[in-house]
């Protein structure tokens, strides 16, 4: 089919769907069928949330903005340029990370939290996840590494203890709220709360390069 590069897939609870991100657009894997969907240009290096009712939300790393694919119709929006991550909370508000910020969106409406100044933006934000405190976020940007985000206030001196300053190139939050990291060294980190255990090649770990992890059966997935 002509798709290169690393996957990024969302299914749709209910819903048999899976929708597949690729270098060269979007492919819906639906029962035994394979069916390509035709995006607009420049819609690749894609990030996919699933949403209701098998809507698709669409963040791409190039300069395009947030894009969603719902009863067979795209939609535009006016925002969410040069998204590189996507987490969803617990009350249903969505964070998008972009290149100079995070964007929240709650239904349709958006706002914009923008980077420091100290991380240097422009800064791709590759990973969100849920901190130890309710309603806080950790959000890794660029080298400058993991980083603590809550209610519009980021501070960069807070980081999670035990975890290394870079950040993880894999993240996972798992349904028992637990959150696994993968770094590039094939390290897997698991933070539950303030609790942190790691985990090696010494504890039968061979990954490297970890680009993905997933499922309650712990599946990762190397970046090549």
């Amino acid at each position: 089919m002509g798709y290169t590069g690393v996957a990024t897939f969302n299914g749709v609870p209910g819903i048999s769907n899976i929708w597949v991100g690729c270098s060269k657009g979007l492919v819906r894997f639906r029962q035994n069928q394979v069916v390509p969907v035709s995006l607009p240009q420049r819609y690749q290096k894609l990030t996919l949330l699933a949403g209701e009712d098998g809507e698709i939300l669409i963040g791409t790393m190039n300069r395009k903005p947030l894009l969603h694919i719902r009863g067979g119709r795209l939609l535009f929006e006016k925002v969410g340029e040069r998204a590189s991550s996507v987490f969803r909370s617990s009350n249903g508000d969505i964070w998008w990370g972009c290149d100079t910020g995070i964007w929240r969106q709650h239904g349709r409406r958006f706002k914009h939290f923008p980077l420091p100044k100290a991380t240097e933006p422009p800064n791709f934000i590759y990973e969100i996840i849920p901190s130890r405190d309710a309603g806080g976020l950790w959000v890794r940007v660029g080298d400058f590494g993991l980083v603590h985000f809550k209610q519009g206030v980021w501070n960069l001196k807070d980081r999670p203890k035990g975890v290394p300053i870079a950040g993880p190139s894999a993240t996972y939050h798992d349904p028992s709220g637990r959150v696994w990291l993968g770094f590039t060294s094939g390290q897997v980190y698991l933070l539950n709360g303030e609790q942190l255990t790691s985990y090696s090649q010494n504890d039968g770990v061979e990954l490297r390069s970890l680009a993905a992890l997933g499922s309650t059966s712990g599946w990762a997935a190397n970046s090549g």
